[in-house]
């Protein structure tokens, strides 16, 4: 069974995956890590990638290119977005890590990970004979894909990711009220890419990939998706505040859905939000969904 490894350098934290691919070609995972290297923290502030975190960087590729080795990967690949797409220093940092883990890292545009998103998506969703929109929030852009009967229609990279997002509140020491029109701002761009796509056309699925649902549900509410159901059994807590960028201050407390259903209403009070405050699980997720 060959065995491969994908390393993902993205805004937020840099990921590892090594999995065995069998005779079927089913991969399974056999190792999948986290470092948590804030590329876009530099990035979206300075302009460059501060040498403490090309030092981070470094050692987590070092320690990738240990277990790549245990393991014996056969085949391997490494792609950086959009924090190191920005980077005006990207080639030192590029330079460090290749020789810290034995891999050639690939600079990727937003329009290749949209397709890549694309690919992965309908390798695990039925796309044949539906208008398909796919949107991946990553921490410094957001890729979004019109689809038709599993073809692409058209991508867009949009640079409103949510690191990018929250050290643009940092840096500009916005209030609550600045911070919501900020991001209403960024979302009216993709409100009018889509209404321009789309036209009159109905979208039947809607799916979500990369790192948090919350910001996703600002950009469906900006999209004018008419009715959206949100589902969390939990309620918003301040160390949810740094990355949930739906809630507020003034939401601690309640229910994220009721928290998130009030933010959505006011960005567009013309949808329809169903909230239901339950944990999602295999058991009722068919339920949930039928509508």
């Amino acid at each position: 069974m060959p065995t491969l490894a994908a390393i993902d350098i993205g805004s937020n934290a840099i990921r590892l995956l090594i999995a065995t691919v069998h005779g079927d070609r089913t991969i399974v995972p056999v190792e999948n890590i986290r470092e948590a290297v804030r590329l876009g923290q530099d990035v979206f502030t300075t302009g460059t990638i501060a040498e403490e975190t090309i030092d981070k960087a470094a050692e987590a590729f070092a320690r990738f290119r240990t277990l790549m080795e245990t393991h014996g990967v056969r085949w391997k690949k490494a792609v950086a977005t959009s924090a190191t797409r920005e980077a005006l220093n990207r080639e030192l940092f590029i330079d460090r890590i290749e020789q810290a883990g034995g891999v050639e890292v690939s600079v990727i545009s937003g329009e290749e990970e949209a397709r890549l998103i694309h690919l992965a998506v309908s390798s695990k969703v039925q796309l044949k004979n539906k208008r398909a929109m796919l949107i991946d929030i990553g921490g410094g852009s957001v890729e979004i894909t019109l689809a038709a009967d599993g073809q692409i229609l058209s991508t867009e990279s949009y640079r409103m990711g949510t690191v990018r997002l929250l050290q643009v509140l940092e840096e500009k020491k916005h209030g609550e009220k600045q911070f919501t029109q900020l991001v209403r701002e960024y979302v009216d761009a993709t409100q009018k890419r889509l209404k321009k796509e789309l036209g009159k056309e109905k979208i039947d699925l809607c799916i979500g990939t990369g790192g948090l649902g919350s910001p996703l549900l600002a950009y469906l509410a900006a999209a004018g998706i008419g009715k959206i159901g949100v589902v969390d059994f939990d309620r918003v807590d301040y160390s949810n505040l740094q990355r949930q960028i739906i809630h507020r201050t003034s939401s601690v407390g309640k229910y994220k859905t009721q928290s998130a259903k009030e933010a959505m209403l006011d960005i567009n009070p013309h949808i329809q939000v169903e909230t239901y405050d339950i944990a999602l699980t295999s058991e009722n997720a068919l339920e949930l969904f039928k509508d």
